[in-house]
């Protein structure tokens, strides 16, 4: 059979492992109106994104780590590709064959071994790393806080915060001007006023001369954030652990209802069962006890009560010999009393090997970590984080940095117990687990373990038991998450792998991906670009870069000068400078296919009138850094006046263009040329 040449198209892109993740980058990726193909082993029986086949350049079935594959995928000519398979194994085999085909292709790596992608990125170059079920647990986490702040990052030594916020009606900032906010490190992201229907985009899509108003919502990123705590417990009082103790005594006295005790003693695992076993030990030794007591003391008229319950107890620890070698009777024993020693001395020799092996078993169960006493599960305001796997610790240990009170429980009973040593941790069954960690009083739940029926089956039991409680479940794939959203509307739905997706495709296309976090139930990736001549960016003034696009600069840095946070709008990009933005996978697409115009909607500026020359001779200037105009046209412009400044702009760079003018004497006025269509 004649082999097809190799794909022919340059530039595209290829996605190794058609899995969930693997789908949702290569359905990211062909919104972005490029060139996926795709590779799998096997194929693929189901598609969570219907029509995702259609979409695809072309489908192709074999091991992605053959190089004949590679050569028919036409990895010589693509422009990156995403190694996304379940397999790390394969994804670093495969990254290896990819770089000695293609030298220059960009490189998008899924693995959790963190020393091996430094190493790797090191010698092959060009190849970003990702771990797919970590990537997502900042978002967890802030949707888990259930406060004001939805995301943390940070940026050169810097902590940044996003804050989402209702505005009171006492708030000093009620009445002020928007674009007044944005002032000592505080940047405006969104703005919701409380009448009226929220804004269809993420960023710049507010009114800079609105008043704020009670029962506004107001995002705002914070730049000069404090770095979060190292993340220690909260003090607990003794009087707190006192009652922490008591209401535990009482719920072992006093449970709900002779059935409940019933099921919690004979059905339970673990623990339960141990103690259950413990108590059948306990009866049937006070049983032999009294018994061989009763006989000795009434067969042996000469020995009293103390006598007879030590000469027992020495039969049961297997001192036959001693106790009918040394015991003096004013009779023999017959031999059915000897017949009846023999089978106490057996008993007890079964019951000490029963004791050892119940030791044996708690001992080996607690892997003979003897840490430090855990604080005691908190009665308000804490966090229940339900799975303990790679996800579930690191949405434990962000919470605690940021210093939220959390409880940990674990539904595997083999789980290392030293994990997060300074946190209360629980290893139950999921419906002992939520009724002692104290749901009426819980600031949210987070379910994150890897079995999404399971975060399923906890998230429908707090809605039952708990509608008030918030919920923030993990899935993995598409539907089941449209699905649950509808049918839990107050819970935060997060599919981890969507999440993940829209950081390996910004990766793919070359950027920096530095983080993540959801505002409005989207992504916003902290992206960073080094401005290469000839790209969409090179150019442009930052506010044309900013509007034009999207996105939201944070930081810029000149070849060879020190970064400045929130650059101003007038800075003009050039080739080799850093930026770090805030910018959603829309505005990400819109970069990369350089449509820089996100509305058809233009305002123009009207001047009308200057003070004096000299703020004529500073307007020039004003409209020369914030338009881009030639300082020659620029005067002209304003020794002419009144006339229109036929240049288009954006919203907020007219409205900055006419504070500058203000400012220096010259009177202008903002207004609409071409409404939205």
């Amino acid at each position: 059979m004649a082999t097809e040449p190799a794909w022919s198209v340059v530039g595209h892109f290829i996605v190794c492992g058609l899995g969930s993740l693997g789908q949702q980058c290569a359905a990211t990726l062909t919104d972005f109106g490029v060139a996926v193909v795709g590779i799998e082993e096997q194929p693929p029986t189901h598609w969570e994104l219907p029509g995702l086949d259609a979409r695809l350049a072309r489908l192709l079935v074999g091991d992605c780590r053959r190089v004949d594959l590679l050569e028919e995928a036409g990895v010589r000519a693509c422009r990156a590709v995403l190694l996304v398979a379940s397999n790390e194994h394969t994804n670093v085999a495969t990254a290896l064959a990819v770089r000695s085909l293609n030298p220059r292709a960009r490189l998008v790596l899924r693995s959790a071994q963190v020393n091996l992608n430094r190493l790797l990125a090191s010698q092959l170059g060009n190849l970003a790393a990702f771990e797919a079920t970590q990537l997502p647990a900042p978002a967890f986490a802030m949707a888990a806080l259930a406060t004001d702040t939805v995301g943390w990052f940070q940026l050169n030594e810097q902590w940044m915060r996003a804050v989402e916020e209702t505005i009171a009606a006492g708030d000093p900032r009620v009445g002020r001007a928007l674009h007044r906010l944005c002032a000592d490190g505080r940047l405006v992201l969104r703005h919701i006023p409380a009448s009226g229907a929220p804004p269809a985009y993420t960023f710049h899509d507010w009114n800079p001369d609105a008043r704020l108003a009670p029962g506004d919502i107001l995002v705002s990123l914070d730049t000069k954030a404090a770095a979060p705590g190292r993340g220690d417990p909260p003090r607990v009082s003794l009087a707190a652990r006192a009652r922490a103790r008591w209401r535990r005594l009482r719920e072992l006295r006093r449970p709900r209802g002779p059935r409940e005790a019933w099921r919690r003693l004979w059905l339970g695992d673990g623990a339960d069962r141990r103690r259950r076993v413990g108590i059948v030990y306990g009866l049937v030794l006070c049983v032999l006890l009294l018994t061989g007591t009763a006989l000795f003391s009434g067969f042996d008229a000469g020995s009293d009560v103390p006598a007879s319950f030590f000469a027992t107890t020495t039969l049961l620890l297997g001192g036959y010999a001693d106790v009918f070698g040394t015991l003096r009777s004013s009779a023999p024993f017959p031999w059915w009393f000897q017949l009846i020693g023999l089978f106490f001395a057996l008993s007890g020799i079964a019951l000490v090997g029963l004791l050892y092996g119940l030791v044996t078993e708690a001992l080996l169960a607690s892997k003979f970590q003897f840490v430090a006493r855990r604080p005691p599960i908190p009665t308000q305001g804490h966090v229940v984080v339900i799975g303990l796997g790679r996800v579930g610790q690191r949405v434990a240990a962000l919470l605690q940095a940021l210093g939220a009170s959390v409880v940990a429980v674990s539904l595997d009973p083999s789980v290392d117990r030293g994990l997060l040593p300074r946190l209360p941790l629980l290893v139950a069954g999921l419906e002992e687990a939520l009724r002692r960690v104290h749901l009426e009083g819980a600031k949210s739940l987070v379910a994150v373990t890897d079995d999404e029926l399971l975060n399923l089956e906890a998230g429908l039991a707090v809605a039952a038991r708990h509608p008030g409680c918030p919920l923030v479940l993990r899935t993995f794939e598409r539907q089941l998450t449209d699905h649950l959203t509808r049918l839990l509307p107050q819970a935060e739905v997060l599919c981890a792998y969507e999440v993940a997706a829209d950081a390996f495709a910004g990766a793919a296309l070359g950027e920096g991906v530095l983080g993540v976090f959801r505002l409005n139930r989207r992504s916003v990736l902290i992206a960073e670009y080094q401005v290469q001549p000839g790209d969409p960016l090179d150019g442009l003034l930052l506010a044309e870069a900013a509007y034009g696009y999207a996105m939201v600069p944070v930081l810029l840095q000149r070849a060879g000068a020190s970064p400045r946070l929130l650059p101003p709008d007038d800075w003009r990009l050039a080739a080799g400078d850093r930026l770090a933005v805030l910018v959603t996978v829309d505005g990400m697409r819109r970069i990369e296919q350089g449509e820089r115009a996100v509305r058809p909607a233009w305002w123009e500026l009207r001047l009308e009138s200057v003070l004096s020359d000299d703020a004529r001779f500073e307007g020039a200037n004003a409209l020369h850094r914030n338009a881009g105009l030639h300082l020659a046209d620029a005067r002209a412009l304003l020794g002419d006046l009144p006339t229109a400044l036929s240049l288009p702009l954006y919203r907020f760079q007219a409205h900055r263009l006419d504070n500058a003018l203000r400012k220096v004497g010259c009177r202008a006025r903002m207004r609409l040329a071409h409404p939205c269509a």
